[in-house]
């Protein structure tokens, strides 16, 4: 739909995880149209549809374009499921590569860094013994290794934030730090929540962001602004949500949604190119709709009230 919410045009069916090209003629997404999950792509008004991994038989999932728009990264599982390796492919189906040859490894979630020459995924390393997803149990599980940056021009890789199990992975826009957030255990006060990180690449230890008493449930879906100066993300406090924005040189946090009341649930908060808007989800007992709201939290739209 055009950013006012007019003109909501149906791209595919079965379609998961869009994500747009770089100059925004196409869209990649998964889909479990052909009976299996694989990686399509379609034009933004809903032209020429294509399957590009239709010969694989495991499933794929996960596109991220190329920030060049060249290339396609994405994840492909073999039939048993205990392996998920990352590929790239052209988005003519062409040419598809394997980046990654491990055995009982899951790689999951993707980003590019902004200048391409390197892909970050989380990855969970399973027992060799296991031969199958569904013997998978809390004992096999060797490590979650946080998440690794793979060099492509050399297939060298990198490990950070090793023994996190994270949740969301997003290579900030200046390229120098990686945003993730992480499910944090505190047994002792039978508690499961997640927290933001940053990772500074040239000082891989990790920096704990919400890791306060202000802060001490769900928090989740860190998105950085276009100049890399803020972050974006949701915190649910005592079964209420709502959005906030961190200012990566103070520190400074300010919620944006906290007048909307009620039980908010919401996520998936994205910015405006020109920084100014902030896109998100909302659930507020009627079902999700998408929302904007200006970056001062300033005159919140619901552009989806009329979709049912």
């Amino acid at each position: 739909m055009q950013a006012d919410g007019s003109n909501l045009t149906q791209l595919a069916e079965d379609g998961l995880m869009p994500e747009w090209s770089p100059d925004g003629r196409l869209i990649a997404f998964a889909s479990f149209t052909s009976g299996n999950s694989d990686v399509w792509i379609v034009g933004s008004d809903g032209s020429n549809p294509i399957n590009l991994t239709v010969s694989n038989l495991g499933a794929d999932r996960s596109p991220q374009w190329s920030p060049d728009g060249k290339h396609l990264a994405y994840i492909a599982e073999d039939p048993s499921r205990v392996n998920a390796n990352i590929w790239v492919i052209e988005p003519d189906g062409s040419n598809p590569a394997k980046l990654t040859e491990d055995q009982n490894y899951i790689y999951d979630i993707l980003c590019w860094s902004p200048n391409g020459e390197s892909i970050a995924s989380t990855v969970t390393v399973i027992d060799p013994k296991v031969t199958d997803f569904e013997d998978i149990t809390r004992d096999n599980q060797v490590q979650v290794n946080g998440f690794e940056i793979i060099k492509l021009s050399n297939l060298e890789t990198a490990n950070f934030a090793a023994g996190k199990t994270i949740t969301r992975l997003v290579w900030s826009p200046q390229g120098d730090t990686i945003a993730f957030s992480a499910l944090t255990s505190d047994i002792a006060a039978g508690n499961t929540y997640t927290d933001i990180w940053i990772v500074h690449l040239d000082n891989p230890d990790p920096i704990n962001l919400t890791n306060n008493t202000a802060f001490a449930g769900f928090d989740g879906y860190p998105a950085w602004s276009l100049d890399s100066s803020y972050l974006a993300f949701v915190s649910f406090e005592e079964g209420k949500g709502n959005l906030y924005t961190l200012k990566m040189d103070d520190s400074t946090i300010t919620n944006l949604t906290n007048a909307f009341g009620g039980i908010n649930l919401i996520g998936s908060p994205d910015w405006s190119p020109d920084g100014q808007k902030i896109a998100f989800s909302l659930d507020n007992g009627n079902g999700p709709d998408i929302w904007v709201i200006n970056a001062d939290g300033s005159n919140p739209v619901n552009l989806t009230a009329t979709y049912q």
